[in-house]
């Protein structure tokens, strides 16, 4: 479930059962810095160490020069003790294409909305933060992220929509570090669309979600029928983790720049909340 990109591959002098420090290119192939993929991007990969093999997902950082590392599979049934004299490369494994397989409408039209269907809509608390769990089968781009207003606005309110990476830990589940923010939106009217320009390639489980500065305006939002937990139980057979019928979380906070979540401490949200979409175009 990891972003897949072409002809990369690298020698790394890691020894050891640890993360990778990445190298130069092999000949013929390119760096994960030199393919533009960002610190904090999970890609899949691929080890060979002399006769033995490894590949998992990992997470790019130190600008393209290092990646964690994981045990989908090896040959040897661990995690491979590396001798400084490996190569690695973005490779898809078999768990990305069970994935793409089994989630092959989560995009929709250039849409990742977890509300698909009907028009119902939220009306949010002022300074509550809900996010949504955001799942993405491969590497997919996008450039919009924005919500719709609903039918009732009586005066205008802002709004901010983020991105976070999940905080990726069984004691924890939740959003964590910031991937993007969108600023402060100001509403306009009902029945409108508010998008703001990102530009982003997202895989595995991520976190959207929206801020409002007051309750004057109802948004569009994600429910049990059509939300994400309805794809999480119909294409994964995973249960909500909090709750199958509760699709957001939240905390109170006040109004202002969206920042990292990784340890804040989040509420189940009863009911109908608000939730952003993302696009493509």
């Amino acid at each position: 479930m990891g972003r897949i990109v072409d002809l990369v591959q690298q020698y790394t002098a890691t020894t050891g059962t640890g993360p990778l420090t990445l190298g130069a290119a092999v000949p013929g192939f390119r760096t994960i810095a030199a393919a533009g993929i960002p610190d904090g991007t999970e890609v899949s990969y691929a080890i060979q160490d002399g006769t033995n093999r490894e590949t998992d997902v990992g997470l790019v950082g130190g600008s393209g020069t290092t990646l964690t590392r994981g045990l989908r599979a090896s040959s040897t049934g661990s995690l491979l003790n590396l001798t400084g004299n490996a190569v690695v490369g973005i490779a898809a494994n078999a768990g990305d294409f069970e994935l793409s397989a089994r989630t092959s409408n989560s995009i929709l039209n250039n849409y990742y909305y977890p509300h698909l269907a009907g028009v119902e809509t939220a009306t949010p608390v002022a300074d509550r933060l809900y996010v949504f769990p955001f799942f993405f089968p491969l590497g997919f781009d996008f450039n919009r992220l924005g919500f719709v207003v609903g039918g009732t606005h009586s005066s205008s309110i802002n709004v901010r929509v983020g991105i976070w990476n999940d905080r990726n830990t069984n004691a924890s589940i939740g959003p964590g570090t910031l991937i993007f923010d969108s600023g402060t939106i100001a509403t306009t009217g009902a029945d409108v669309v508010h998008e703001a320009t990102c530009s982003v390639n997202l895989s595995g489980l991520k976190w959207g979600g929206l801020i409002a500065s007051g309750t004057t305006a109802s948004l569009r939002a994600a429910d049990y029928q059509q939300g994400l937990g309805a794809q999480f139980n119909q294409f994964f057979g995973i249960t909500s983790p909090y709750g199958f019928s509760q699709q957001s979380i939240y905390r109170s906070v006040a109004f202002g720049a969206l920042g990292n979540e990784t340890s804040n401490t989040f509420t189940v949200s009863g009911g109908l909340a608000p939730c952003p979409f993302l696009r493509r175009v």
